[in-house]
């Protein structure tokens, strides 16, 4: 579970699935699992924008980042995630339990240290972090997430640059959260590091 992972296209669209933790993900790690990781990730596109959809069942999560729900003893220490969009950059929580969107290392339940910068840029278009997908505990979330009762270490810095607008919406339901910064509802941790977000137009 080690080594950088670089995507460079023209669009980038992950959707969670229709199955029970269905999850799509572009990280090491993978629901329920355990261990160090370890590895940068960087997400361009040319032309297009960034696409995270969470699904329409439980923890049918989409993910830019390390571990994922329920991921125990993970150690993804100093690992940064560059997500760079021609246009656009939205996050989009599902309509199932827990089936959040997530550009950030951890996930609900997960637990251990994270620690990497995270760097959104939308280029030419806005930065839409939404949690109105419908389903409870199904955030959308740009920084490390640890919604675990016993703890997690998570640090660095989160930046957030958009040439438009950076709109940040929580959904109807329970711990339905959407969030630029580490932690999460209902978790427990040690969180550092500082967010710095810039928009040509609006927050």
């Amino acid at each position: 579970k080690t080594g950088d992972l670089v995507i460079n296209a023209d669009l980038v669209i992950l959707q969670g699935g229709m199955g029970q933790r269905s999850s799509a993900r572009i990280g090491h790690g993978g629901n329920n699992g355990s261990g160090n990781v370890s590895g940068n990730i960087s997400v361009t596109t040319d032309t297009g924008a960034v696409i995270l959809s969470g699904g329409d069942d439980t923890n049918s999560i989409a993910q830019i980042g390390m571990g994922g729900t329920g991921y125990s003893n993970l150690n993804a220490g100093n690992n940064n995630i560059s997500v760079l969009s021609a246009t656009g950059v939205s996050l989009t929580s599902g309509t199932g339990s827990g089936a959040r969107t997530l550009i950030g290392h951890g996930s609900q339940g997960a637990s251990g240290f994270f620690n990497g910068n995270v760097s959104v840029i939308a280029q030419d278009g806005s930065v839409i972090v939404n949690a109105n997908g419908g389903g409870t505990s199904a955030s959308s979330q740009i920084g490390h997430n640890s919604r675990s009762t016993t703890g997690a270490t998570l640090g660095g810095e989160i930046l957030v640059n958009a040439s438009q607008n950076i709109e940040v919406t929580g959904g109807p339901r329970a711990f339905a959260f959407a969030q630029i910064g580490h932690g999460a509802a209902g978790g427990n941790g040690n969180f550092s590091g500082h967010v710095k977000v810039n928009a040509g137009d609006s927050v």
